[in-house]
């Protein structure tokens, strides 16, 4: 357990450093600092790693009633992407010292690298295990950025960040095969078929986690019903398809798999309005009468909205509004914004449009 040992040994008010959130994938990373009272040393006080959540909270608590003085400080995403990881954890070991009521003449930092901080620094390898006050700071550091990941859940949800807290989980490092024989399959925006290939050559190379030959033939002629003008094409080297039928290509190639859930980028992209209707049709067949659900991403709100169940509308990378599909669809701000409506339900100028754009308040 780690003891006070190398604090009694350090001149004046000490310290600890410790981060939380250098090896996540996501989220920003965050540094507690804090200054036990040697006589006050809350029981349990442990590497966070080795603790459960439950106890890390408990612990939190204690530890900042008991404590001399404490902060908490992080640095974003951006600033990570700017800086680098190492130098944003720096930033938010800092930004945590800046925030103690009282400043430490000394710090105990754990890891190897002495950062450049408002004090002297001492790094401590291995330091949250061997320090109780370095120890306590990856407590507080850890549950903070916990309960960041927890409400950037509830406004990024369906992403995990409740669960794995922005590091790698399990399905992150599956194999795409394997996404696909879990049931996730992707139509990326762009129709990027195999153009030297044949229409059903692409449709077979979709069924190749099916397990035998007749399975792959009995998807193919579900796509064929599907898509029938795809059967007309099987023979066709599908680089000569028009944008319309390869987008139809792409979509069956996807669905030969026989998923559960399809992501779906863009597919009204640089299509006629026709072929648009035809394949959010065959989108809400399937979702009706197959089962499938599909998350699309599409920027032609109207014909999307006329189908979804559920939908966010996302700005600048932000989730600024949500709601069914019934709800977007006659939301006052989505008829102003993405359906060139005014209020009186009449269509606007793209002049009075691009100018009551630039006035969005969800951006404020």
């Amino acid at each position: 357990m780690p003891d006070f040992a190398i604090e009694r040994g350090c001149a004046g008010m000490v310290c600890g450093v410790d981060e939380a959130g250098r090896g996540p994938w996501a989220g920003p990373v965050c540094a507690g600092a804090v200054i036990l009272k040697p006589r006050a040393i809350p029981k349990g006080v442990d590497d966070s790693k080795k603790l459960s959540a439950l106890k890390r909270e408990a612990l939190e608590i204690e530890i900042k009633e008991r404590a001399l003085a404490w902060g908490v400080g992080f640095a974003s995403v951006e600033e990570i992407a700017e800086l680098n990881i190492l130098q944003a954890t720096g930033l938010a070991m800092r930004r945590a010292i800046l925030a103690m009521t009282t400043a430490p003449t000394f710090a105990l930092v754990d890891g190897n690298y002495r950062f450049d901080l408002p004090c002297p620094v001492q790094t401590v390898v291995g330091g949250d295990a061997i320090s109780a006050s370095i120890a306590a700071a990856s407590i507080l550091a850890k549950t903070a950025r916990d309960r960041l990941m927890a409400q950037m859940d509830e406004t990024y949800p369906g992403y995990g960040f409740a669960g794995h807290k922005g590091y790698r989980a399990p399905i992150h490092a599956e194999e795409p095969q394997n996404l696909v024989r879990m049931g996730l399959v992707q139509v990326v925006e762009g129709r990027k078929i195999l153009p030297h290939m044949t229409v059903e050559q692409n449709l077979l190379v979709g069924g190749k986690v099916l397990k035998s030959n007749a399975e792959r033939r009995q998807s193919v002629e579900k796509i064929y019903e599907y898509f029938p003008k795809l059967r007309n094409l099987r023979t066709r080297v599908s680089g000569y398809l028009s944008g319309g039928e390869q987008q139809m290509l792409v979509i069956g190639r996807a669905l030969m798999a026989k998923p559960s859930l399809v992501l779906l980028d863009e597919p009204s992209l640089g299509l006629a309005p026709l072929i648009v209707a035809e394949i959010f049709d065959l989108v809400e067949m399937l979702r009706q009468k197959e089962g499938i659900a599909f998350l699309v991403v599409e920027q032609n709100a109207k014909v999307a909205l006329q189908i979804a169940n559920y939908g966010y509308v996302l700005e600048n990378g932000r989730i600024v509004l949500t709601g069914t599909g019934k709800e977007l669809r006659e939301n006052e701000d989505i008829k102003e914004f993405y359906l060139g409506m005014s209020l009186s339900g009449h269509g606007k100028s793209f002049r009075e449009v691009k100018h009551y754009k630039r006035r969005k308040r969800w951006l404020g």
